[in-house]
């Protein structure tokens, strides 16, 4: 554009120029022929001044010959400059432009090439320590094992890793364990090959995101998974769990957890015990899991204050350990008769604080249980037949009926002979009148306040054998006992 100006002006100005050169030419000459004209008629004087005359058009002619010149020069100049500072701008536009361009690479690189792509879990560890790096620049495709990666992070800003790699994760044992401010989205993982979710979110604090579109075919394990997680309560229903073996503790202390769960195919689950402890808010259908190879659900309804389902069709064949199974369910009162607890060896605590628990049990076979510890302590509302129990190879009942204030049946053909420790077993069994006369109290060694404030007893003892006993302190105190038996005096 610069070039095309100068040439137009230049091209105006020498127009111009030779116009009026044009017109004083044609003055001059005509005046020179009428000065001729008029020397060959004039004296010498006019003759003089005449030429003089002719000079001074001569050296007008001469001035404005400089004239175009320096017009010409000056549109040169012009010219020049106007080319020049357009050539400047050229240049600069194009150093803006290829500064934007690189500028522009440069950002392409950062957002699609991560500068930093470790190879194994402890460069991955050391990255993720440096919290001057964003998640969002770490290229995790290689990684195999993210294992306990965040445990005990105090780490605030996860954004980023929502975006993370993890189709190769094998993997993800207690990955956020105990990281309480962790609570980022993380629903578009790839987990299709993951077998390890142990602790995985266990003590996060904060954490309640949506997981339900992970794909868990192939885990294994979710022991603990969300122990301690109490803030999650998030759907699961959708879950493909029919790999996992062991989900002991998997909802430990989830104090808000409470969705459903019945559609879960746990045909495979071996460990479910401590699953739903302390889960203080559950109380979701079960009653469709299929739990032929649970070999353990111990504590699995502990202190899971308001848990009230129908749980009368698990097969419970292969379980071994019932221990706590429901101790302090406050609100459990569920037919439970049907359940085949032929391979049982710990009822410890069973139904210790399961304030609302009165259903029949008579159908139970007991023949396999060493440990009757505490069973129904503090089963307020407890009062059914069990006299048909086979408990031969029971060895602790001490604290059996203790504060279970309602029980009071018969129990006179139970076999104790194998029992060694009868300590507290009807203390504070306010209720509870019935005759133990023939009991086989051979082995027994501890029977200190066995009766202890069991205020409606008073049955006739004096066939015990008591040679055996150790300690029997305070076994009759603030007892309804009348007329104390030989040896416990």
């Amino acid at each position: 554009m610069g070039g095309n100006i100068g040439d137009l002006l230049l091209k105006n100005v020498n127009y111009n120029i030779g116009k009026e050169l044009s017109n004083l030419i044609n003055i001059t000459w005509q005046n020179s022929i009428a000065l001729k004209n008029t020397l060959d008629n004039k004296d010498d004087d006019k003759k003089t001044k005449i030429i003089s005359k002719i000079d001074s058009i001569k050296t007008t002619e001469s001035t404005t010959k400089d004239s175009k010149k320096n017009i010409e020069s000056n549109a040169k100049d012009s010219k020049q400059n106007t080319e020049s500072k357009t050539q400047e701008s050229k240049e600069q536009d194009s150093k803006i432009d290829s500064q934007n361009i690189e500028s522009t690479n440069n950002d392409s690189q950062k957002t699609k090439e991560p500068k930093h792509k470790p190879k194994n879990k402890n460069e991955l560890k050391k990255l993720i320590e440096n919290e001057s790096i964003s998640l969002a620049n770490i290229d995790t495709s290689e990684i195999t094992d993210m294992s306990a990666l965040f445990k005990n992070s105090s780490r605030k800003d996860f954004s980023g890793i929502e975006s993370w790699d993890t189709s190769k994760v094998k993997n993800m044992y207690a990955m956020f364990d105990g990281a309480k401010f962790f609570n980022h989205d993380i629903q578009a993982w790839d987990t299709q090959n993951v077998t390890n979710m142990d602790y995985m979110f266990a003590s996060t604090g904060a954490f309640n995101q949506p997981l339900e579109k992970w794909d868990t075919r192939n885990v294994q394990s979710m022991q603990g998974m969300f122990a301690y997680s109490e803030a999650f309560n998030q759907p699961l229903a959708k879950w493909n769990v029919k790999n996992v073996r062991y989900a002991m503790a998997m909802f430990w202390a989830s104090k808000a957890f409470n969705q459903p769960l019945n559609g879960w195919d746990v045909s495979n689950f071996e460990d479910i015990s401590e699953m739903f402890k302390e889960a203080k808010s559950f109380n979701q259908p079960l009653d469709k899991w299929v739990t032929k190879n649970v070999t353990y659900i111990n504590e699995i309804f502990k202190n899971c204050e308001v848990f009230n389902q129908n749980i009368s069709t698990w097969d419970t064949s292969k379980v071994k350990n019932m221990q706590g199974v429901f101790e302090g369910a406050l609100a459990f009162n569920q037919n439970i008769n049907r359940w085949n607890v032929s391979n049982v060896e710990n009822m410890k605590n069973m139904f210790k604080g399961a304030r609302a628990f009165n259903q029949p049990l008579e159908r139970w076979n007991t023949r396999n249980v060493r440990d009757m510890k505490s069973m129904f302590e503090g089963a307020v509302a407890f009062n059914q037949p069990i006299e048909s129990w086979d408990v031969q190879n029971v060895r602790n009942m001490s604290a059996m009926f203790r504060g279970a204030s309602s029980f009071n049946q018969p129990l006179k053909e139970w076999n104790t002979g194998n029992v060694w420790n009868m300590s507290d077993m009807f203390r504070d069994a306010a209720a509870f009148n019935q005759p133990l006369r023939f009991w086989q109290v051979g082995d027994v060694q501890y029977m200190d306040n066995m009766f202890e404030n069991a205020k409606s007893f008073n049955q006739n003892l004096s066939y015990w054998t008591t040679s055996q006993v150790r300690s029997k302190k305070d076994i009759f105190k603030n007892s309804g006992m009348t007329d104390l038996p030989t040896w416990a005096k």
